[in-house]
């Protein structure tokens, strides 16, 4: 993985929700549990240093509008939550290739764009690259939501932003299905 300097940026293998997943995330990457509080749901992973921060969620199944994809509707649900203005997006449908360790997915969606979002004071605009992937598995009663989000001003960082997305995405393994009941 290249980071904003064209050097390799290491990952680390983190325990999720007490052991019951594991994925391999950039070294530089803080839990923010151990900053902030962060709903039992969510695992949150932030770099401090160039704002990129990742979310995964467990969430009753979406059930978008019909003719609507699924992680289409998740990524204009972040942007309504968020403030944020949709400025482009990019909706593809994965096989199991992109999550190997989970080969009971029966669905995997992904979607990126730009979300362009304003200032906690309403002033400046910046865009922000999300990558956002739904993940479906067979029998489970909860969907699984992966966001790798990165400000355009990180330095390069958004550059690299899919593939390291695919990586982290590859590399997802649940030890526990009970989470996922």
């Amino acid at each position: 993985m290249m980071g904003n300097k064209g050097m390799a940026s290491p990952l680390k293998l983190v325990q999720l929700w007490g052991g019951a997943a594991e994925i391999a995330v950039p070294k530089v990457m803080i839990d923010m549990s151990d900053i902030r509080p962060v709903p039992d749901n969510q695992e949150v992973y932030m770099n401090s240093d160039s704002g990129q921060a990742l979310v995964i969620e467990i969430v009753e199944p979406v059930k978008p509008p019909a003719g609507e994809s699924i992680a289409a509707f998740c990524f204009q649900d972040l942007a309504q939550v968020s403030g944020a203005c949709v400025k482009e997006q990019h909706t593809q449908t994965l096989d199991n290739a992109a999550v190997p360790e989970l080969t009971d997915a029966v669905l995997i969606e992904m979607v990126s764009g730009t979300h362009t979002v304003s200032d906690q004071d309403g002033g400046a605009k910046h865009d922000v690259h999300v990558v956002l992937a739904v993940i479906r598995l067979q029998g489970s009663n909860g969907d699984i939501i992966m966001m790798l989000s990165t400000p355009e001003a990180s330095n390069g960082v958004s550059a690299n932003q899919m593939q390291l997305f695919t990586t982290m995405c590859k590399g997802l393994r649940f030890n526990d299905r009970s989470l996922l009941s």
